[in-house]
């Protein structure tokens, strides 16, 4: 079964990752939560925020690449 450090190191996770959402703005906060909890598409995403496709993609791909820079800063990740 699951050892307790496990369950408390994916709980911690779970509350870096909603703290670093929670800082976002609204917009992006909702397209990132739409793609990779809804697995909505980006052209779905755009289309709800009249956005292209293309801005949507952008959005997410910064909201990643500084989601893993707080996560490394929190010492989730390595470097």
């Amino acid at each position: 079964g699951e050892q307790p450090e496990e369950n408390l190191d994916v709980s911690l996770l779970a509350r870096a990752i909603g703290d670093y959402l929670a800082g976002l703005a609204p917009r992006a906060r909702e397209a990132f939560v739409r793609r990779y909890f809804f697995a909505e598409t980006a052209a779905k995403i755009g289309k709800r925020y009249g956005l292209t496709e293309n801005n949507v993609t952008v959005i997410l791909s910064r909201v990643r690449k500084k989601l893993r820079l707080h996560l490394q800063k929190e010492g989730f990740i390595g470097e």
